[in-house]
């Protein structure tokens, strides 16, 4: 997989100064920091305290989600926000003095649960938001909404996500702060490819691409009876609630998201035993994000489904390829 990474406003911020130190447990201290958690020259990420006060709002949150970039890997959906305390007073400083904190700058570092419980360097994000530094508030969800993964260098398992931030007062240059925000995320690990291939032949049922628009207006569906030939009529309509498109799942169908297998060409055809889809994700109403695949589950079968165009409102038209038996 190749991916993009972006990069920084602050060339060699990514580790602030007493923020984090890397501690190889054994070996040559100067080892990569790819080497797999929990060997001997994997390093140890140890978090040192950040600042015991801080102007950034308790409120201020940063939330994460792995869904697939559209490109065959993933990527971390980030949401929330960082905003300042309007009351906070620095401590030894006179309520009268006025104050105006804004954001330095942010780091984004990825540290694996190793199987021994720590948490160990995989990569560090060179990662530039839409945000000009100084800024009064951070919108993490259009300033930050999507942190790449490069599966192929960190692997499969449990990870964290570090969030270093960075804020000072202009007019009083011992005034720093540094808080910090963590995201918790897995990435499933993939199937083997070779052993798989070399287990001789599979089976392949042929699945067809298509296309279909669906309008909330004209109560359009996808009636899964008339292509898979089930007892029911397994239905998957359109669903508009507060700007945002959903799918919604009839009793006997499940929606579930793509692990990234599929090509974002659209092929002619493909094997219904090559699908791929997170369990975890489960669910009967699926918020749909252009180019992303999602798979319907039938009682006979899986089905990709994409969207290639979406309403922009609370009235519209939805057009998606998807992939059906012949």
């Amino acid at each position: 997989m190749n991916f993009k990474f972006l990069t920084s406003l602050l060339a060699g911020s990514v580790f602030a100064l007493g923020s984090i130190s890397l501690i190889a447990c054994g070996g040559d201290s100067g080892s990569s920091a790819e080497e797999e958690p929990g060997t001997s020259s994997a390093q140890e990420i140890i978090l040192s305290s950040a600042s015991k006060e801080s102007p950034l709002n308790s409120a201020s949150s940063i939330n994460g989600k792995v869904l697939p970039d559209g490109k065959g890997g993933f990527e971390l959906t980030l949401t929330g926000s960082l905003e300042m305390n309007p009351n906070f007073i620095p401590e030894e400083h006179d309520e009268s003095e006025d104050f105006w904190f804004t954001f330095d700058s942010l780091s984004f570092t990825v540290g694996k649960y190793g199987d021994d419980g720590k948490v160990y360097l995989v990569d560090s994000l060179n990662v530039v938001g839409d945000v000009q530094f100084p800024a009064d508030r951070i919108p993490i969800a259009s300033s930050y909404k999507q942190i790449p993964l490069n599966q192929d260098k960190i692997g499969c398992g449990k990870f964290v996500l570090y969030v270093w931030i960075y804020m000072s007062v202009e007019e009083d240059s011992s005034l720093h702060y540094t808080a910090l925000k963590q995201v918790d995320f897995e990435l499933e690990c993939k199937p083997d490819v070779a052993s798989s291939s070399s287990a001789g032949p599979t089976t392949c049922t042929e699945l067809a691409h298509a296309t279909v628009t669906l309008s909330n207006m004209l109560g359009d569906a996808i009636d899964y009876m008339s292509i898979d030939g089930a007892a029911d009529a397994h239905q998957l309509t359109m669903v508009l609630e507060g700007g945002e498109t959903y799918l919604q799942a009839a009793d006997g169908i499940s929606i579930y998201e793509e692990v990234g297998a599929l090509s974002d060409v659209i092929q002619e055809s493909i094997c219904m035993e090559d699908i791929q889809k997170h369990d975890a994700t489960k669910t009967d109403k699926m918020l749909i994000e252009l180019g992303a695949w999602y798979i319907v589950v039938t009682p006979s079968g899986s089905y990709p489904v994409k969207a290639k165009s979406k309403p922009t409102g609370n009235e519209g038209e939805l057009t998606l390829d998807y992939y059906k038996k012949k």
